[in-house]
């Protein structure tokens, strides 16, 4: 399929740095994000599979390896209220599980945890958003955003919603290639958080979570996740 010139330039600027570029990393999470909204409606904080394998696919197409993973976020969770922000973890652990994509490139993307406060189990119609993700080097990650991985690529969808997953991706690959065509190609423009050189921008912008998440202090986390964390050091070690 043709793509246009300004779109395959990016992609080979890309392949050369060995690094996505802020443009292409708008246009995936548009494209995605524009299907996600067509498919299921402007809340769709319950399709991590479906955003991480369009995300998994929309690099593969433009041959970059990318993969969905599975395994347990924790991320700081902040409620506005009349006496302030109040602070506390939400996220998906213990059975609670979540999926994301991981490109060749040791990047980290998760569209769908900017839907958190939207999840049928959010605490609070008051929580902030947070933005998504597009994580440059795992390395250096924020101590409000915690990802565990199990270490297994996810690639099947349960049989009991794979018509519904199908008709979907079907929806997904018209949206990638109409926009790929298009001269106007990139398209999310919602915070995405990359790196901290995006964290101090955001907070200077007064990002709400972002912002008061930098006064976030000493707050304790679930005893599943730090046994997790303890259990994954171990492992490293031996």
């Amino acid at each position: 399929m043709r793509i246009h010139e300004s779109l395959q330039k990016e992609i080979d600027k890309i392949k050369s740095q060995s690094q996505t570029t802020r443009s292409f990393r708008q246009f995936v999470l548009g494209v995605v994000d524009e299907s996600l909204r067509d498919h299921y409606g402007v809340n769709y904080s319950v399709r991590c599979f479906q955003s991480s394998r369009a995300i998994s696919e929309a690099h593969n197409f433009f041959g970059i390896d990318c993969k969905t993973w599975t395994g347990h976020v924790c991320f700081l969770q902040i409620s506005l209220n009349e006496n302030g922000p109040e602070f506390g973890w939400a996220g998906f652990w213990d059975q609670d599980h979540h999926l994301w994509a991981y490109n060749e490139f040791d990047e980290l993307i998760d569209l769908t945890i900017s839907q958190l406060h939207l999840h049928p189990a959010s605490s609070s119609v008051n929580n902030l958003a947070i933005p998504a993700i597009w994580w440059e080097d795992m390395t250096r990650t924020p101590s409000t955003m915690i990802y565990l991985t199990d270490g297994i690529p996810v690639e099947e969808f349960p049989e009991s919603d794979k018509i519904d997953f199908d008709s979907f991706m079907e929806r997904f690959r018209e949206n990638l290639e109409k926009r790929a065509k298009s001269e106007l190609w990139s398209g999310y423009r919602e915070p995405i958080m990359d790196g901290p050189s995006s964290l101090e921008k955001l907070t200077e912008l007064r990002h709400p979570w972002v912002f008061y998440g930098s006064f976030a202090q000493d707050i304790p986390m679930p005893p599943w996740v730090l046994n997790r964390i303890e259990i994954m050091k171990r492992s490293h070690q031996n």
